[in-house]
């Protein structure tokens, strides 16, 4: 479906189509696409606009379906607020971390977790290290830290982690723009940075997608 219009108009028409993870028995992936949708304007004439989507992948019995799961909504409220800093392949590098993380966390390590809510700092921390150790820059493991910090305070600000609520956040103010601007300092105390000129690790997970 990349680059593809998606049959519906409407962004919340999407909600109709949101998967929860299902049991492990059967086979999943996370992945991220991109949407087109038709938005029609006050003069009657269509804007086309485009969106990043984190889809699930589940192979059952032969067949392969994809949904958008419901962590899109972190994606979907930048463009809905119009920030304009985050255009498209900002969006699809925050959604490349997001990924990666999820099919860690999810299916490649043995966390024994089924459901976004079950979540912890941890889970985290135990994927922020094992990228560093993957052969990338440490300002690469930098933006991941900083992507998923934003996706943990978003879950959180809906209520949706079970072991981790706002209070568990270290938050600053600064002057940005005239603006005063919340800073959200990273709940991931234990992640370790690789060095700039870093070697995988033969110790290392293999991380894959």
């Amino acid at each position: 479906m990349n680059n593809e219009e998606c049959e519906s108009n409407n962004l919340n028409q999407l909600n109709d189509n949101l998967v929860e993870l299902e049991n492990k028995r059967i086979k999943y992936r996370f992945l991220q696409e991109t949407c087109k949708i038709a938005k029609k304007l006050p003069d009657g004439n269509e804007k086309i606009e485009e969106f990043i989507l984190i889809m699930i992948e589940q192979k059952k019995e032969g067949k392969v379906r994809r949904k958008p799961h419901p962590l899109s909504e972190f994606l979907i409220e930048f463009k809905n607020h119009g920030i304009s800093e985050y255009d498209i392949g900002t969006l699809k590098l925050k959604a490349a971390f997001i990924v990666k993380f999820l099919n860690f966390t999810f299916i490649a390590n043995e966390n024994n977790i089924d459901d976004v809510m079950d979540l912890t700092f941890e889970h985290a921390t135990n994927y922020l290290n094992n990228y560093s150790y993957s052969g990338v820059q440490k300002e690469t493991v930098e933006r991941c830290e900083n992507v998923l910090k934003d996706l943990y305070y978003f879950l959180a600000k809906r209520n949706v982690l079970k072991n981790i609520t706002l209070d568990d956040f270290d938050t600053s103010t600064v002057e940005w723009n005239g603006y005063i601007k919340i800073v959200i300092h990273s709940p991931f105390r234990n992640a370790h940075y690789p060095r700039k000129t870093n070697k995988k690790s033969y110790l290392t997970k293999k991380i894959s997608i």
